[in-house]
């Protein structure tokens, strides 16, 4: 096996194809219910209820606190597949966590009103569901 490091080759961007990540808000957004039996199964996780967070601007602070070893009260979160974000390193080499891509269905996401529910759509990056051991 070799390193990826030793043909590693420099990568020309045109400026106008460099897009600005606008962070979604999805606060009111809710892992569909449909799937969290099947996604528990292939984590082998012993929980059989999970309502994850989903906020996509407080991961890293959650990071921070699972750096520091202080106390959360989140089992499940949601992670966006973002290895530009400052938090994307350090959560994949410091913290101890299964996790499994979400599907990538229109209804993988859901938002419910008081009269409603509608899914959030497809994304153009992946999904994860970490849950912390």
């Amino acid at each position: 096996m070799t390193s990826h490091v030793l043909t590693a080759k420099t990568l020309l961007v045109n400026l106008n194809d460099i897009k600005i990540l606008h962070i979604p808000d999805c606060k009111n957004w809710k892992l569909n219910s449909a799937l969290i039996p099947g996604l528990l199964s292939e984590l082998n996780s012993k929980e059989t209820l999970c309502e994850p967070m989903i906020d996509y601007n407080s991961i890293g602070a959650l990071v921070n606190d699972l750096m520091e070893s202080k106390q959360i009260s989140v089992k499940f979160f949601i992670v966006p597949d973002w290895p530009c974000s400052d938090w994307y390193k350090p959560l994949h080499e410091h913290i101890m966590a299964e996790a499994i891509q979400l599907p990538d269905k229109e209804d993988t996401f859901i938002v419910q009103t008081s009269t409603h529910t509608y899914p959030v759509g497809k994304f153009a990056w992946s999904h994860w569901l970490f849950e912390l051991r």
